[in-house]
């Protein structure tokens, strides 16, 4: 699936199910399952494309140590919260310096869109992946509909157009269901 897709980190949630971690080296994909409890998220894709090639193309060749290190730091730390169940300092661990910074300005309204899902109750809201889509973790599940509305009328506001969808983190991951 890997080899079909390109990416081990979008195949092997889908695969696997829950929170998983995922690289793919010399030829083989390594992954881990994390047990998480069940949480709310809201995806606002912006009705444009973004190819990868695109995306990648504005990234620096090169990072500075501090933000490699301060990167590894909250990812490890996000885990951790995500295990908990803790969303208390999630806004701060989902915090970006190696992509974010460079792929934003390729988004109209990408700021506002964060600001908006903050203000409208999400624990935080960050690209995702190398975008243009971005993704809001909630606190209450129950905010879905405010955060996803306020994220498209940022979107709105910066002339695009947003889908707003709100999808669930399987536990069990692909299974073969016989009809």
């Amino acid at each position: 699936a890997t080899k079909m897709e390109g990416h081990p980190d979008n195949v092997a949630p889908c695969l696997r199910g829950g929170l998983v971690a995922s690289l793919f080296d010399q030829g083989k994909v390594v992954s881990s399952s994390i047990p998480v409890l069940p949480f709310a998220l809201v995806v606002v894709t912006p009705d444009f494309s973004m190819p990868t090639k695109e995306a990648r193309a504005v990234l620096p060749t090169s990072i500075e140590f501090t933000k490699a290190v301060s990167n590894l730091s909250r990812s490890v730390l996000l885990v951790v919260a995500l295990h908990n169940s803790d969303f208390s300092s999630l806004d701060t661990l989902m915090q970006d310096n190696l992509h974010q910074p460079y792929r934003l300005p390729l988004i109209p309204g990408a700021n506002e869109v964060i600001t908006a899902g903050k203000l409208a109750g999400a624990a935080s809201v960050v690209l995702s992946g190398a975008g243009p889509s971005f993704l809001a973790v909630l606190k209450d599940p129950a905010d879905a509909k405010q955060v996803g509305d306020a994220m498209s009328t940022a979107f709105t506001r910066a002339g695009v157009r947003s889908r707003i969808f709100t999808p669930f983190i399987s536990q069990h991951g692909a299974s073969i269901v016989y009809l």
